[in-house]
Formats: C-alpha cells, structure tokens, sequence
C-alpha cells in the first residue's frame, strides 16, 4: 500500500476571526490555490497542518465511483483483523456504500466494493499481536530482499502495535524498497499500459542503498566490494542462497563483482538451485556472471554441464536478442545514472558508488521490463537522458577517468560478456569443457569477429573506472615495446595509430613524455577541429591528462581547445569540444579551483562560438551547472554571453 496524497478538508467558518483563524485562513487558501500534487507534498510531513491547526485527509480511490478516507480504511482493517469478520467502510463524505473490509488468504485483507476486490498485502502488520506481525516479516523477508540496516529499522518499528498511522505507512515504504517489490509494481503498471519512464526510476533513496548495499566509509570500489557489499551478501546468504543469488545477480557487472569463492562452501544442489533460476532471466550481466560460477563449479559436480549449457543458451543462444537486450540496458543505464548524478542527495554519494548502483538497477529494469513490452517507451530514452549521462561521468573523471561514456552501447556489452565467458573457460582444460558450451561460444565468437567488435571487450566497464597506476617494471618494457614507433617519433598520425592502446593498458612514462611532447607541438601544427582524425588524438592527450593527472598535456590541450571554439560549426563538435575541456579540468587537485578554471573557459568558449551552436552550448552548459554544485554557481556569466550570443545573432 503506498502514501496516498493529502488533501485539506473543508471547514466551517465559526464567525470568529481570531489572529490563529486568520493565520490558518491564509494558509488553507493559499495551499487550495497550489496544484494538488505540490499541494500534498508541501504538507506530507504534517508540520504545516500542525502550525497553521488546519485539517487534512489521506482519501483513497476505489475505482472510478468510490473513495474513502485513508485512516477509516486502515481502522476497517484493524477491526477486520481483530475481530475476524467483515468491516463495513463508508465514502469521504460519510455515506453509507456497498463496501467493506473482509481478510483473505495469508495476510492480506481486501477492500470489497460490489463485485470488485481491493488486495492490501500488508495488512497483517496492523494486528496488535507481535507474533502475526512477526510472521508477516519472517514470511516477506523470504521472498524479498532488504538489507541489513533497513531491517533493523523495520523491526524498532513493529516492536509496538502499529496504531499510528504514520509509522505503518512508513514501514511499507520500507518493505517496498526490495528489488522484487520494484518488479511487482514494474510489471503492474506496464499490463495496465501506465508505464513512464520516470516511474523506472524511484525517487526513494533507500532503494539505491538496498539494491546493493549503503554507502558508509569505502572510497574506492575495491574496498567497497571488501567490506560494504561483502558484509550485505554475507547476511544475504545465510537467511537464503537461492534468494540472494537472484538479488546479487543484478550486480554481477564485473568479473570482481561475482563472488565465485563464496558459493565453495554450499551444497552443490543450492548452488545448481540458484544458477537455474537466474538462467531464466533476460539481464545480461546475470546470466554472465552466473557462467562464471557455473564454469568454476563444474569440476565440483557434472551437473553444472547442463546448467551451464541453459545459461549460454539464454544468454548467447541467439545474439541479435542478446544485442537488443544489451541496447535496452544502455538505455537503462544512461537514464539512470542521470538520475543519480542530478538527485540533490545520491548525487554526494562517491562515483563508483553512483556507477554500480545505476549498473545493477538497470539490471532490475530489463529483469522487469523485457524489451519487446517497452519498446515505443525507449525509443528516444538516451536522447533525452543522454547529455546528463554523458557530462555526469566526464565530471567524474578526477575520481574515475578510466571509462569512458562513449563505451557505453550494445556493441561493447555484447563483446564484454563474450570475453568474460572465454576468460571463465580458460580455467578449465579443454578436455573438461563440455561440448555443448564449446560449440555455442564457438557460435558467439564467430557473431564477434564478423561484426569486428572483439576489441571492444577488453575496455574498462562502466563500474571499473578508477585511476589506473602507472605502469612499471617488465609490464613497461612490454608497453612501450609495442608502442616503440610511437615513442621514438611523437606525432598525430602516430598517436592515432597507436594511442588508443592506453584505453586497454593505461599509460607509462615514456608514453606520459611522448604525450607530453605532442601536446607542446599543438599551437604549431596545423590542427583542425573539424578533422575527426585531430579531435581522436585530442582525445588520447585528454585521456590520459586525466590519467596521470598531467597538468602539461591538459593545459596544452585546453589551450588548443580554446583556440578552435570560433570555427566549430556542428553541435556535436561543440559538444565533444566541451568534452575535452571537462576532461582535462580533472588534472586540478581542488574542486573549487577546478570548478573556477573551468566555468572561465567555457565563458570563453561561450564569448567565441558560432551562433550557430550557441543554442546547443548553452543547454549543455545549464546541464553542468545542474550536476555540479560548484560549478553551477560559477556558470552564470558563460550562460548569459551563450545566450547574448544567439540574440545578437
């Protein structure tokens, strides 16, 4: 049961106009003015009903032709529960209906109202005896997943009968954070045909946290995976494997995101338990890293050959619907880390954190959605989020550099899980891989190499986008070995040829001087924005800039940025030209003084452009004043001469 809106009753006047009358007079009339969603939300909180001693309703809608007040319906149930026959409930107004209040089966009670029936599956909480509340939770728990935290906040809650109204609807909130609770209303509103995009995203804070597990003191994803998440999947785990293989699979979208060694100690019927139930989902990621635990099981018990082998089927049986789903998760991903990079709250928490959290809840979508259900909805998805999405990570470069959002497409996840699946067989000796998987990996290697995409799966993944070390010792010598011609003579047509190798291994230092070199050559070549060619190695010197945190190369590059502003025509130049700016902003140790470097140089941008891509500029610049907080109040200037600009013109 979800928080109704609140609406003001309607009250008498008592002929007496008091100043506290007058106050709430105001009050109440300027609330009735207000839309009736801003008008419910100003008040949910109650503090504005309290001061101003105005009187509010929670009504709930019964079909087209009934509705009742929220707490006259709660004290139906209540009733119903205690006295174990039905409850009659009457309309807002007080009028006596053909309604009213019986229990069904487990814990719920229905609303009946003629021939329709009305389910509140929690009604069980509002009993006044512990055990029944506690059974409904022993009951929820077990199938739906809530973390340890919110746990222990559901349960101070039910210590006490639930009487007060409030506190029982906050602990449904809670209980509706689960992942499952999140499918159950995906699936409802998309059978009803009232599927919004937004509505894919909660605005409920907890469900971030619940989906994988809250944030508390990790400052990369390593330690994070180590400590945060391995403590939620180890309590995961002991209330039920099964279960918590389905939930924990939404977060397997990295090879060091499946935790392979912690299923060494169960029974091999839970685990085989577990994997056929998630070979029966259409995320990707899921069904990858369920692979992984199946090939690393297999020398345990044969029974992972068959297991297996519906994994692959369901996964890379036929790669054009793999490719599709791999385009809607894309979609998904874009959308929702948007959301998170602009929510006032989840937008302080780390990168890495908003990064694995967008992976694993556009997990949940596709589990929840299917594609073919969807389709129209998603046809402009990633055109509408994809500004946010794209300058969300380019800001988050100072922390996490290492992945790209250009990286982000059905070509680069199709070719990731292909090369995750080789990776787990590697393990195994050849005689040891059954002939069933052998012959469908052979199939998606081939899809691979015919679409040209194998390299694209040795890229970093969304979620592994920390600063890569330096690379040193014997691993240098093999780096730069293959990067000799590159070394010996720096220069455009080389670092095009070459460069985009530091995407897969990173940089050395005799690539950081190469680099360096180049970049000090840029105000004497003949460089050109327009040329594709150019703006590629531009790319590489901002790359690996933010990598090495090079301040030479970044403000080299900056430079040669700036002076290219008046001659770019097109919007997507503009924008990749805004790009590399960001990029190489993230050589600045203090955010503050990156914030004020970088806001100067997109007024200058901004004073310089064509009229032409004015209008485009200036949207993405009122993007970035959106995502960050420091740098949005220092936009204000590249903002007015942007739009000045397209006046003047």
């Amino acid at each position: 049961m979800a928080r109704t809106a609140i609406v003001l009753k309607g009250e008498e006047d008592d002929g007496a106009m008091s100043h506290a009358s007058l106050r709430k007079y105001q009050a109440s009339f300027w609330l009735k003015r207000l839309p009736k969603k801003l008008a419910s939300d100003i008040i949910s909180d109650g503090r504005i009903s309290e001061k101003f001693g105005i009187s509010t309703h929670r009504p709930i809608k019964f079909g087209a032709s009934f509705e009742a007040d929220q707490d006259d319906v709660l004290a139906a149930i209540r009733a119903a529960l205690e006295n174990r026959v039905p409850q009659e409930i009457r309309d807002t107004a007080g009028r006596s209906v053909k309604a009213h209040v019986e229990l069904g089966a487990g814990h719920q009670a229905l609303v009946v109202v003629g021939r329709t029936k009305y389910a509140f599956p929690h009604a069980s909480l509002l009993s006044s005896t512990p055990p029944i509340r506690e059974k409904f939770l022993e009951d929820y728990y077990k199938e739906n997943t809530i973390s340890k935290k919110f746990k222990k906040e559901i349960g101070g809650s039910i210590d006490q009968s639930l009487r007060d109204n409030a506190t029982f609807l906050k602990v449904i909130e809670l209980l509706d954070i689960s992942p499952e609770a999140y499918q159950r209303r995906v699936n409802e509103k998309i059978d009803a045909r009232q599927m919004t995009d937004m509505e894919l995203f909660t605005v409920d804070v907890r469900h971030w946290e619940n989906l994988i597990a809250p944030h508390l003191i990790s400052s990369t994803l390593e330690s994070f995976i180590s400590a945060e998440l391995e403590l939620e999947r180890t309590n995961a785990m002991a209330s039920n494997v099964v279960r918590a293989t389905s939930s924990m699979s939404l977060s397997f979208v990295a090879p060091e995101l499946v935790p392979v060694a912690k299923f060494a100690d169960h029974p091999v019927d839970t685990i085989l338990a577990a994997l056929q139930q998630i070979s029966e989902f259409t995320d990707h990621f899921a069904l990858t890293g369920a692979f992984e635990i199946c090939a690393n099981q297999l020398p345990r018990d044969d029974r992972f050959r068959e297991v297996g082998a519906t994994i692959l089927k369901q996964l890379i049986g036929d790669m054009r619907t793999l490719k599709r789903n791999c385009n809607f998760y894309s979609a998904a991903f874009a959308g929702s880390l948007a959301y998170l990079a602009q929510h006032e709250t989840l937008k302080k928490k780390p990168a890495y954190w908003r990064r694995l959290a967008a992976a694993t809840h556009s997990s949940l979508v596709v589990r929840s959605c299917k594609p073919s259900n969807v389709e129209k909805l998603w046809i402009d998805f990633s055109h509408r989020y994809g500004k946010a999405f794209y300058f969300s990570v380019l800001l988050d470069s100072f922390d996490e550099p290492s992945w790209k959002p250009e990286w982000l497409g059905a070509n680069h996840l199709v070719a990731d899980s292909v090369d995750r699946i080789n990776t787990a067989i590697k393990a195994l000796s050849v005689e040891a891989i059954p002939n069933e998987w052998s012959d469908l990996i052979s199939v998606a290697n081939l899809w691979v190499d015919e679409n040209k995409i194998r390299s694209l799966g040795r890229l970093p993944a969304a979620v592994q986008c920390s600063r890569r070390k330096l690379i040193t010792g014997s691993d240098a010598q093999i780096v730069n070995g293959a990067l000799a011609e590159l070394l010996s003579n720096p220069s455009l047509q080389l670092l095009l040829k070459h460069g985009g190798l530091t995407f897969f291994w990173g940089a050395t230092d005799a690539l950081i001087a190469a680099c360096q070199r180049l970049a000090r050559q840029l105000q004497s070549l003949d460089f050109k924005w327009s040329s594709a060619d150019h703006r590629n190695c531009v790319a590489i010197l901002s790359y690996v800039a933010a990598q090495s945190r090079d301040r030479l190369i970044s403000e080299q590059v900056t430079e040669c940025c700036l002076r290219a502003a008046p001659e770019v025509l097109d919007q997507s130049e503009m924008l990749e030209l805004v790009a590399r700016l960001i990029e190489c902003s993230a050589t600045d140790l203090d955010h503050e003084a990156r914030a004020q470097s970088l806001a100067q140089r997109l007024e200058v941008i901004a004073c310089h452009a064509r009229p032409e891509v004015l209008g485009d500029l200036s949207d993405s610049l009122r993007h970035l004043s959106r995502l960050d907080d420091a740098l949005g109040q220092k936009l204000g200037r590249a903002i007015a001469a942007s739009q000045l600009g397209r006046q003047a013109a």
